[in-house]
């Protein structure tokens, strides 16, 4: 096998471990913002980013052990990486959601 085979089997895999993670995280993406839409909504952006990782990531972990059972050869070495990719995804999916559903306001500066 040539390199070029490997490299375009390894781009083709990460292709479509991608696609996977795109695709689990489109299907938790209603559950992920009724979770977490209310509260990450009354935060400042950093935190807000922070809070949706963390209670979105049992939702969005079992909705990619769903994806995955479609695709019995990714080995378990690239399923983290799959959990990993779709929570990114998911967490910009609800920060997209929550800043054009809600306005926050920006910190305000005055001189003292």
């Amino acid at each position: 096998m040539g390199l070029r085979n490997i490299l375009r089997r390894w781009i083709g895999d990460d292709r479509t471990l991608r696609s996977l993670a795109v695709e689990a995280a489109r299907r938790c993406e209603t559950a992920v913002w009724q979770k977490v839409g209310q509260r990450a909504s009354t935060m400042p952006l950093a935190e807000a980013r922070g809070y949706v990782r963390a209670r979105s990531a049992p939702i969005v972990r079992r909705q990619v052990e769903l994806v995955l059972v479609s695709q019995p050869d990714v080995v378990a070495s690239r399923r983290s990486r799959v959990v990993e990719q779709a929570l990114d995804a998911a967490v910009v999916r609800a920060i997209e959601v929550m800043r054009t559903r809600s306005v926050v306001p920006a910190a305000r500066r005055q001189a003292a």
